[in-house]
């Protein structure tokens, strides 16, 4: 009985003991031989199975779930189809359509969409009625509506002394007209008339240094007016 070392106080010294720590894994197959409380993860749920001090790969750690993996190593602790670094339950934030999900978790997944950037899914948008949804498509209809660069009256893609000669011509010589008539409105005043050409004119050579927008990058006009933009090739 007293032969040399015996870990588990078996009887059997560790030199012809299998099982150095008792915990149920032979020596060659144990990580720490001689501590019952570590051994292996077969069941590779990230819990030690001999954690409770014995080989349980099914008892190794908390199972909320009791689907055999520990919380640890679950992905989805709670079995409710929701991983848990987007579950609300676990990680409180905004969840507009009450999914069960964090509204980011959403739009990253794709299984939901955020047309105008502002990190809320477009069909929350809807229906609280931030924005609207005319045709109900589920796309509301500021991102519906076509970008334009205002002044580009000739569709290029840039502001220049071509987009006032092209509105005179439309004006006075019965010249094509643009595809998108909100380009044409250089002063955003909902028409189309002389003083457009002429607000270019200024930009260009006079004293005025911008135009309404959108201006020097592509946007949505942000005036309602009779005017509409049925297509415009000069945005990228």
């Amino acid at each position: 009985a007293g032969d040399g070392t015996d870990t588990d106080s078996d009887g059997l010294c560790d030199l012809g003991d299998p099982d150095d720590d008792n915990d149920g894994v032979v020596d060659g197959d144990d990580n720490a031989p001689l501590d019952p409380n570590i051994c292996r993860d077969v069941d590779n749920d990230g819990c030690d199975d001999c954690s409770s001090g014995t080989d349980d790969p099914a008892g190794d750690g908390t199972d909320t779930d009791s689907d055999g993996l520990c919380d640890l190593g679950d992905p989805d602790d709670d079995n409710d189809g929701v991983l848990d670094d987007c579950d609300i339950d676990l990680n409180p934030g905004p969840d507009c359509n009450n999914n069960g999900a964090l509204d980011q978790c959403d739009l990253d997944a794709g299984t939901a969409f955020d047309c105008n950037g502002n990190q809320i899914p477009d069909s929350c948008d809807i229906a609280d009625g931030t924005t609207t949804d005319t045709d109900g498509n589920g796309v509301p209809d500021i991102c519906e509506l076509t970008q334009f660069l205002r002044g580009d009256g000739n569709d290029d893609g840039i502001v220049n002394i071509a987009d006032p000669v092209f509105m005179l011509a439309f004006l006075f010589s019965n010249g094509s007209d643009a595809t998108c008539s909100d380009t044409m409105d250089a002063n955003d005043d909902g028409s189309r008339d002389i003083s457009d050409p002429v607000q270019i004119l200024d930009l260009l050579f006079g004293s005025t240094t911008e135009l309404p927008a959108p201006w020097f990058n592509c946007g949505i006009d942000p005036t309602a007016d009779a005017l509409g933009c049925d297509s415009y090739s000069g945005c990228p």
